[in-house]
Protein backbone atom coordinates (compact mmCIF):
# COMPACT_ATOMS: atom_id res chain seq x y z
CA UNK A 1 0.00 0.00 0.00
CA UNK A 2 1.32 3.64 -0.72
CA UNK A 3 1.79 6.21 1.70
CA UNK A 4 -0.90 9.12 1.91
CA UNK A 5 0.19 12.58 1.97
CA UNK A 6 -2.11 15.13 3.12
CA UNK A 7 -1.53 18.62 3.21
CA UNK A 8 -3.42 20.77 5.79
CA UNK A 9 -2.68 24.88 5.79
CA UNK A 10 -3.41 25.13 9.13
CA UNK A 11 -0.55 27.34 10.14
CA UNK A 12 -0.29 31.22 10.54
CA UNK A 13 1.92 33.75 11.76
CA UNK A 14 -0.55 34.73 14.77
CA UNK A 15 -0.40 33.04 18.07
CA UNK A 16 -3.98 32.40 17.66
CA UNK A 17 -4.78 27.97 17.95
CA UNK A 18 -5.75 26.37 14.32
CA UNK A 19 -3.88 23.77 15.27
CA UNK A 20 -5.97 20.12 16.45
CA UNK A 21 -3.96 17.03 16.62
CA UNK A 22 -5.85 13.46 16.53
CA UNK A 23 -4.53 10.11 18.88
CA UNK A 24 -1.45 8.37 17.47
CA UNK A 25 0.40 10.98 15.60
CA UNK A 26 3.98 11.72 15.69
CA UNK A 27 4.63 15.56 14.75
CA UNK A 28 8.06 16.00 13.79
CA UNK A 29 9.83 19.69 14.81
CA UNK A 30 13.01 20.56 12.92
CA UNK A 31 15.38 23.47 14.76
CA UNK A 32 18.43 24.89 13.17
CA UNK A 33 21.35 25.69 15.66
CA UNK A 34 20.40 28.94 17.41
CA UNK A 35 17.22 28.99 15.62
CA UNK A 36 14.70 30.19 18.88
CA UNK A 37 11.39 28.39 18.40
CA UNK A 38 8.81 31.26 16.57
CA UNK A 39 5.50 31.58 18.20
CA UNK A 40 3.68 29.01 15.52
CA UNK A 41 5.67 25.81 16.85
CA UNK A 42 5.23 27.87 20.69
CA UNK A 43 1.50 27.18 20.20
CA UNK A 44 2.71 23.26 20.55
CA UNK A 45 4.04 24.22 24.11
CA UNK A 46 1.00 26.04 25.11
CA UNK A 47 -1.45 22.92 23.44
CA UNK A 48 0.02 19.88 23.41
CA UNK A 49 3.43 19.17 25.10
CA UNK A 50 4.00 18.30 28.53
CA UNK A 51 7.46 19.90 29.10
CA UNK A 52 8.17 23.69 27.68
CA UNK A 53 10.54 23.09 24.18
CA UNK A 54 12.22 26.15 25.68
CA UNK A 55 13.51 23.96 28.75
CA UNK A 56 15.14 20.93 26.34
CA UNK A 57 17.30 23.52 24.83
CA UNK A 58 20.29 22.12 26.12
CA UNK A 59 19.50 18.45 25.31
CA UNK A 60 19.34 19.97 21.58
CA UNK A 61 22.30 21.64 21.27
CA UNK A 62 24.52 19.57 18.83
CA UNK A 63 23.60 18.81 15.60
CA UNK A 64 21.63 15.15 15.34
CA UNK A 65 20.38 15.18 18.75
CA UNK A 66 16.72 14.84 19.29
CA UNK A 67 14.21 14.88 22.24
CA UNK A 68 11.16 12.79 22.34
CA UNK A 69 7.65 14.55 24.31
CA UNK A 70 5.01 12.84 24.82
CA UNK A 71 1.68 14.89 23.92
CA UNK A 72 -0.13 15.74 26.96
CA UNK A 73 -3.90 15.44 25.70
CA UNK A 74 -3.70 13.34 22.51
CA UNK A 75 -3.53 9.49 23.32
CA UNK A 76 -0.14 7.81 21.78
CA UNK A 77 0.96 10.93 20.49
CA UNK A 78 4.35 12.48 20.16
CA UNK A 79 6.35 14.90 19.27
CA UNK A 80 9.98 14.39 17.51
CA UNK A 81 12.15 17.65 17.96
CA UNK A 82 15.43 17.35 15.98
CA UNK A 83 18.50 19.75 15.72
CA UNK A 84 20.01 19.44 12.10
CA UNK A 85 22.51 21.95 12.47
CA UNK A 86 23.09 25.57 11.05
CA UNK A 87 22.42 26.37 7.46
CA UNK A 88 25.51 25.83 6.41
CA UNK A 89 24.98 22.31 7.05
CA UNK A 90 21.71 21.45 5.94
CA UNK A 91 20.68 19.86 2.57
CA UNK A 92 18.82 17.38 0.78
CA UNK A 93 20.37 14.79 2.28
CA UNK A 94 19.46 16.61 5.87
CA UNK A 95 15.78 16.25 5.17
CA UNK A 96 15.99 12.23 3.79
CA UNK A 97 17.93 11.41 6.95
CA UNK A 98 15.46 13.91 9.25
CA UNK A 99 12.39 11.65 7.27
CA UNK A 100 13.71 8.54 7.73
CA UNK A 101 14.25 9.18 11.63
CA UNK A 102 10.88 10.00 11.87
CA UNK A 103 9.21 7.38 10.08
CA UNK A 104 11.00 5.27 11.74
CA UNK A 105 10.06 6.53 15.36
CA UNK A 106 6.66 6.84 14.16
CA UNK A 107 6.84 3.06 13.43
CA UNK A 108 7.72 2.09 16.93
CA UNK A 109 5.27 4.24 19.02
CA UNK A 110 2.49 2.67 16.15
CA UNK A 111 1.40 6.17 15.11
CA UNK A 112 -0.78 6.48 12.51
CA UNK A 113 0.34 9.82 11.33
CA UNK A 114 3.38 11.73 10.58
CA UNK A 115 3.16 15.73 11.13
CA UNK A 116 5.80 17.56 9.40
CA UNK A 117 4.97 21.55 10.25
CA UNK A 118 6.19 23.60 7.00
CA UNK A 119 6.59 26.62 9.30
CA UNK A 120 6.67 30.31 7.21
CA UNK A 121 9.57 32.42 7.00
CA UNK A 122 12.02 29.15 6.36
CA UNK A 123 15.22 29.72 6.96
CA UNK A 124 16.23 26.83 4.48
CA UNK A 125 13.90 28.18 1.23
CA UNK A 126 17.78 29.86 -0.11
CA UNK A 127 18.85 25.73 -0.19
CA UNK A 128 15.84 24.18 -1.27
CA UNK A 129 12.32 25.29 -1.87
CA UNK A 130 8.69 23.71 -0.93
CA UNK A 131 7.94 22.00 -3.57
CA UNK A 132 11.97 20.36 -3.36
CA UNK A 133 11.33 19.80 0.09
CA UNK A 134 7.81 17.73 -0.65
CA UNK A 135 9.45 15.83 -3.30
CA UNK A 136 12.24 14.33 -0.75
CA UNK A 137 9.95 13.80 1.98
CA UNK A 138 8.00 11.84 -0.47
CA UNK A 139 10.36 10.09 -2.00
CA UNK A 140 11.98 8.93 1.23
CA UNK A 141 8.84 7.89 2.55
CA UNK A 142 7.93 5.62 -0.39
CA UNK A 143 11.63 4.16 -0.26
CA UNK A 144 11.36 3.81 3.56
CA UNK A 145 7.75 2.22 3.49
CA UNK A 146 8.68 -0.37 0.53
CA UNK A 147 11.04 -1.91 2.55
CA UNK A 148 9.79 -5.43 3.49
CA UNK A 149 10.24 -4.94 7.15
CA UNK A 150 7.78 -2.16 7.28
CA UNK A 151 5.23 -3.11 9.50
CA UNK A 152 2.70 -0.09 9.38
CA UNK A 153 2.56 0.72 5.03
CA UNK A 154 -1.23 3.01 5.71
CA UNK A 155 1.17 5.55 7.79
CA UNK A 156 -0.64 9.16 6.61
CA UNK A 157 1.73 11.89 5.90
CA UNK A 158 0.38 15.64 7.01
CA UNK A 159 2.41 18.51 6.33
CA UNK A 160 0.72 21.44 8.37
CA UNK A 161 1.55 24.70 5.76
CA UNK A 162 0.37 28.24 5.36
CA UNK A 163 -2.38 28.37 2.45
CA UNK A 164 0.82 29.96 0.62
CA UNK A 165 2.25 27.03 0.80
CA UNK A 166 -0.01 24.50 -0.47
CA UNK A 167 0.27 25.06 -3.51
CA UNK A 168 4.03 24.38 -3.72
CA UNK A 169 4.03 21.49 -1.17
CA UNK A 170 0.94 19.88 -3.96
CA UNK A 171 3.33 20.80 -6.96
CA UNK A 172 5.97 18.40 -5.14
CA UNK A 173 3.67 15.38 -4.25
CA UNK A 174 2.22 15.19 -7.77
CA UNK A 175 6.07 15.52 -9.20
CA UNK A 176 6.47 12.04 -7.11
CA UNK A 177 3.25 10.62 -7.68
CA UNK A 178 3.67 11.24 -11.72
CA UNK A 179 7.19 9.56 -11.59
CA UNK A 180 7.66 6.53 -13.00
CA UNK A 181 10.36 4.85 -10.33
CA UNK A 182 10.58 6.21 -6.98
CA UNK A 183 12.76 2.98 -6.18
CA UNK A 184 15.82 4.91 -8.17
CA UNK A 185 15.87 7.44 -5.13
CA UNK A 186 19.37 7.75 -3.60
Amino acid sequence: MEPSFKIVPCLNSSSSQVITVEDNSLILIVKLDNMDFGKVIKQFDELFLCQDLTSQKLKLSESGSQVLLRLRRVRNSYALVVNVGNNDVFSCRTIIEVTKTALSVAMQKKCRRLIIPILPNRMTSSCLNLKGTAVLIAKSTKEFMSQPDCVNRDLEIVFWSTSQAKVNLLKGLEIVSNSLSCHDFH
